[in-house]
């Protein structure tokens, strides 16, 4: 299937539209995320490499009393079944605990495969959606921690801080908050999201009669109130932003993408969560 869908990506991302000329429109978009701060939660901390106000655990996490308050003593992490009263994801090394993605012309990260480093920083591919009304982008994070709190991200997040809570899975009709959905695609999910201030009921429509066709516990759909296009598709690594619907380009995003975050796991939030 993804070898079906690696030829037929030019068609829906990649041509010769492309207008910043920065791509030949050739691109070979493999399942790479890009993203080489995956975090590998069986990696331990030490008394001084916690960030933010988290501290070494007894179980070897950066952790922080607050998230006492999400769950209860002695609950499973899904991931690793440690206790998740004080657990979160390990520090990766970075001197601040910032949101915002790498800059690939001033950290020395490698665009993923088939995207170039623009001279903002990002890193883009030639997109086709939407009559060419689109934006692709790849980046990665330097830390991926859980933080209890209501965060702050430069953008539309791909990855990052975030929330210890994940959102629930299918259709959200409210905002579940970006620090929760980023969870989600830590968990390897992709994330629809739409921000219509004039309406778009029959294009949400769309978009949940096709989730309705996905595995349950790998796709989310909410309004985001922050979304600074009409659409989104986001997953661990990867956005790809326009200004009208485009089922194909919706789709071979979701087929390429899932399944692509650090860690793989389609469970339901924990009900402290809900």
């Amino acid at each position: 299937m993804r070898h079906l869908l690696l030829l037929l990506l030019p068609a829906l991302f990649c041509s010769a539209c492309a207008t910043d000329g920065d791509s030949d429109g050739s691109i070979d978009i493999s399942s790479d995320t890009g993203a080489d701060s995956a975090a590998d939660e069986s990696l331990p901390c030490t008394a001084t490499s916690c960030l933010g106000g988290l501290r070494c655990d007894e179980s070897g996490f950066c952790a922080r009393p607050v998230a006492d308050e999400l769950f209860a003593e002695g609950s499973a992490d899904p991931r690793s079944g440690v206790g998740m009263a004080n657990t979160f994801a390990p520090n990766l090394g970075s001197s601040e605990p910032d949101i915002a993605p790498l800059d690939c012309n001033g950290s020395g990260e490698t665009c993923a495969e088939g995207f170039d480093c623009q001279t903002g920083g990002a890193c883009t591919a030639a997109c086709t959606a939407c009559g060419g009304d689109c934006r692709y982008e790849a980046s990665s994070f330097a830390i991926s921690n859980h933080i209890a709190a209501d965060l702050l991200y430069a953008g539309l997040p791909t990855g990052g801080n975030h929330h210890p809570c994940w959102a629930a899975w299918g259709e959200n009709t409210k905002p579940p908050g970006d620090e929760r959905w980023v969870h989600n695609m830590e968990h390897g999910g992709v994330v629809f999201l739409y921000r219509c201030p004039d309406g778009c009921e029959a294009e949400v429509e769309q978009l949940r009669s096709y989730g309705a066709t996905l595995p349950e516990g790998t796709w989310l759909l909410a309004p985001e109130p922050n979304l600074s296009s009409r659409f989104a598709v986001v997953a661990w690594g990867f956005k790809l932003q326009t200004d009208c619907f485009d089922i194909d380009a919706t789709s071979a995003f979701y087929d390429l993408h899932e399944g692509n975050g650090p860690e793989a796991t389609s469970m339901a939030p924990p009900a402290q969560c809900l």
